[in-house]
């Protein structure tokens, strides 16, 4: 999925928080349930007002098949629905910082800068939830023309930013140690 560099080694991993996938899952699964409520609702309706409704091309068959396609379309929109958290992934090698944002199934926008590029980076954790769970957004502003990377609902962003904190520190450290040496 991505190639490093000779001698890169990844030292952390992070995915979108498990809460971010089940705020997004719960829509899907809402939806999932919208028919059968509706349909209920309709036919407690129906029979309180004492009317017949019967309609002739709808058997148990066709309602049997009705159901079963709508799950499969239910199915299809949980399956991207996880696509796009598990492959969206932050990843934190030694030397740089790749970001990988999966939108549905066919479209993937790989992003990667080294630590010395990084100007400013801004934790924001908004809300009751989140800040219970420790996840937030995590944006990283780099040198060049506006360039902005961000990573929505990541558990533990400050845990993030102090890594990326402590590799950008990494040769200013080896720097002030080859200077007192000589």
């Amino acid at each position: 999925m991505i190639e490093l560099q000779q001698n890169e080694k990844i030292i952390l991993m992070r995915h979108k928080h498990w809460f971010v996938f089940v705020s997004h899952l719960l829509p899907v699964l809402l939806l999932y349930f919208l028919p059968y409520i509706l349909f209920g609702a309709l036919g407690t309706l129906i029979s309180k007002a004492s009317i017949s409704l019967s309609l002739p091309f709808i058997d148990a068959r066709t309602e049997l098949l009705l159901a079963l396609f709508w799950t499969l379309l239910i199915w299809i929109l949980v399956f991207v629905t996880w696509t796009d958290y598990y492959l969206d992934t932050w990843i934190l090698t030694d030397r740089r910082v790749i970001d990988i944002e999966q939108q549905g199934f066919f479209r993937r926008d790989v992003s990667s800068f080294r630590y010395e590029q990084i100007q400013d980076m801004t934790v924001s954790i908004h809300g009751i939830i989140p800040t219970y769970l420790n996840f937030g957004s995590l944006e990283v502003q780099t040198a060049g023309s506006s360039a902005k990377l961000q990573i929505h609902g990541v558990a533990n962003p400050n845990e993030i930013r102090d890594m990326i904190f402590s590799k950008m520190d990494k040769p200013v450290q080896e720097k002030r140690i080859d200077t007192s040496v000589s």
